[in-house]
């Protein structure tokens, strides 16, 4: 590992309670959200801390380092989507702390190049901090996308059994409907038409509200609404380099 990789990690890990609550609050300029701030608006900082440190230890390349950037992305996806995140935030989210880590060893480059580091040892450890971020981009994207496919598990699993029920009470007034051991006036009777109609209402309206395009999406996937403040902080963030 080269000098400067390790005057970087040791800043960053001096940093992280410093980096960790300015992450927590400029996520938010980043990735605007609708409404007043909520406590579940901020990144937990257990997840921030941990995001954090597994950079520290990619930076000096122990051999468990690759392991911790995996989880910590995958904790970080699968906790982005728990606490109502859309995908396209959560990526912001990490593009934003990567900048941040950028900028530090940026400020660490223009003291230490031509004291103490070269340009190569600056440019190696960009390239290190790239791959890093890279694999947690990735590896969080999955444990979100796991995540958001456990939850639709479970809802279509729920709806199956909500469909299945209304179409066996249909099935059952059919089958004694057709059931010539019955005297006539009770096999064609209003009693049974009135399941058979009353079953297939309940149908279409289970449809409709769960198969609905709405649905096709959900809140972790779909655009959301914000204000115009925040949309404005986010537009003026974004041109503050330029």
């Amino acid at each position: 590992m080269s000098i400067f990789a390790e005057r970087v990690a040791a800043a960053l890990e001096a940093e992280a309670p410093a980096l960790t609550e300015r992450w927590q609050t400029q996520a938010r300029a980043v990735a605007p959200r609708a409404g007043a701030r909520r406590a579940s608006d901020v990144i937990p900082s257990d997840v921030a801390k941990e995001t954090i440190g597994a950079l520290v230890c990619a930076l000096r390349r122990s051999p468990r380092c690759q392991d911790d950037v995996l989880r910590a992305g995958w904790g970080f996806g699968s906790r982005e989507h728990a606490r109502g995140t859309s995908l396209h935030h959560m990526v912001k989210e990490i593009d934003l702390l990567e900048a941040m880590v950028l900028y530090a060893a940026e400020r660490i480059a223009a003291r230490d190049v031509g004291a103490s580091s070269s340009g190569v040892d600056v440019m190696g450890a960009a390239r290190r901090l790239h791959r890093t971020f890279a694999a947690m981009r990735l590896a969080a994207t999955k444990g979100f996308t796991h995540a958001l496919v456990e939850v639709l598990r479970g809802r279509y699993r729920t709806l199956r059994h909500d469909l299945r029920n209304p179409i066996g009470t249909i099935r059952s007034a059919i089958a004694l409907m057709d059931d010539e051991s019955l005297p006539a006036d009770i096999r064609f009777g209003e009693r049974y038409r009135a399941m058979v109609t009353r079953n297939a209402a309940s149908l279409e309206t289970m449809i409709t509200a769960a198969l609905g395009d709405a649905q096709a999406h959900g809140p972790a996937l779909t655009l959301q609404d914000v204000s115009l403040a925040e949309l404005a902080r986010t537009v003026r963030r974004d041109l503050r380099d330029d």
